[in-house]
């Protein structure tokens, strides 16, 4: 069945970003038997502003993935 992981980074190297604040995330698929592939590099519009969360933000980066 695999899963998928997103990496809230900075820099793409680094998972260093909280995920209300990142702008960028990396995916990867993980396959039953662990193997692993880089999909995409995905930026998204960060619905937490400063210890606010913006829920219209949050619905459209929901409907947009």
């Amino acid at each position: 069945m695999g899963y998928k992981i997103a990496a809230a980074s900075s820099d793409g190297q680094q998972v260093d970003r909280h995920f209300g604040h990142a702008d960028t995330f990396y995916i990867t698929e993980v396959l039953d038997d662990g193997t692993y592939f880089f999909l995409e590099k995905r930026i998204v519009e960060s619905p937490c502003q400063h210890g606010n969360h913006d829920s219209g933000i949050m619905q459209k980066m929901i409907e947009k993935n």
